[in-house]
């Protein structure tokens, strides 16, 4: 049992730490709950917990780049003291690290309130119903998150400098990749404007407005990014194009130049055309997003693109 020291009846009061310990906004709530349950919810708890901790031990290898990892690794002979193998590391590292606290979200599955209509509310699928899970998924994980990926975003720069070190050509992908960084960089920040303090309002329900204002800025940045990324690979593959064809690459007999003529030069491209084939619809969702959700009528309506994050990482 719960003590009900754990839940905010009076958020006016509660501080930063009182969010993030809470278990809800409604003591009598949670004490229906145990009533119904029963010994069913101690067992249930533990089960999730055992659950959890095996997933969470499963996490780094679930990660699509796991594997390949581990080849690239025998391949440099880990020698971390070469770049490329930092890159990697790193972004292996952090983005595990993201997926392991996304996972520890998962043991909060619970936060007791009520609704607008005096109705209680147990279950959390979302993480911003539930302050702790809030912090830890989206704000803490966001950081691993964006900086795993910004260490990758290194990669096609790095690569390119490796055939030419012309600033006159090598600048434009330093420009367009800071801009992608500091779209990613922003958020990161963005997350953090939405605190777990925020989510319930006076009467302890869930906002559902403020949630849903802070969405409308998320989708944003979120398509300043996906601009950005297609910024970012397109001069990528230009730059890249404009320095092999000054190198002479077709009549050139260096195998290290062939070879990455084939592979860096064509994977910058197919990274382009993949952004450029599903810029037009992430576009028009986020603009349709705004044009109905305009509506308070058609504000429990929502998207995701995570599914288009998650092909564009595994392409990386």
């Amino acid at each position: 049992m719960l003590d009900e020291q754990y839940f905010i009846e009076n958020p006016a009061e509660a501080s930063f730490t009182d969010w993030l310990r809470s278990k809800g906004t409604n003591y009598t709530c949670y004490i229906e709950y145990i009533n119904a349950v029963g010994d069913a919810a101690d067992i249930t708890e533990k089960l999730n917990i055992f659950q959890t901790i095996i997933y969470i031990i499963h996490t780094p290898f679930k990660f699509t780049f796991f594997y390949w990892t581990i080849v690239v690794f025998i391949l440099h002979k880990f020698n971390f003291k070469k770049t490329v193998m930092k890159i990697i590391s790193l972004h292996f590292i952090l983005r595990s690290i993201g997926d392991i606290l996304n996972q520890v979200g998962n043991l909060m599955d619970t936060y007791y309130s009520n609704t607008e209509d005096g109705l209680c509310s147990n279950i959390v699928f979302n993480p911003e119903k539930h302050p702790l899970r809030w912090f830890v998924t989206r704000q803490i994980a966001s950081i691993f998150w964006y900086s795993g990926e910004i260490f990758a975003d290194w990669y096609p720069l790095i690569r390119t400098k490796a055939i030419s070190h012309n600033f006159k050509y090598i600048k434009y992908v330093y420009i367009t990749c800071l801009f992608y960084n500091l779209s990613k960089i922003a958020l990161i920040f963005l997350n953090f404007k939405l605190s777990p303090s925020e989510l319930y309002d006076s009467r302890g329900i869930y906002d559902n407005d403020k949630v849903n204002h802070f969405y409308d800025i998320f989708w944003i940045f979120q398509l300043i990014k996906y601009h950005a990324a297609f910024i970012y690979e397109i001069t990528v593959y230009i730059v890249m194009k404009k320095i092999i064809k000054k190198l002479d690459i077709d009549k050139s007999d260096i195998g290290f130049l062939k070879k990455f003529k084939n592979l860096s030069e064509y994977r910058m491209l197919l990274f382009a055309l993949f952004s450029l084939c599903f810029l037009p619809f992430i576009t028009f969702s986020v603009i349709l997003k705004y044009y109905l959700f305009i509506d308070d009528g058609f504000r429990i309506m929502d998207f995701s693109l995570e599914e288009n994050d998650l092909i564009r990482n595994n392409l990386k």
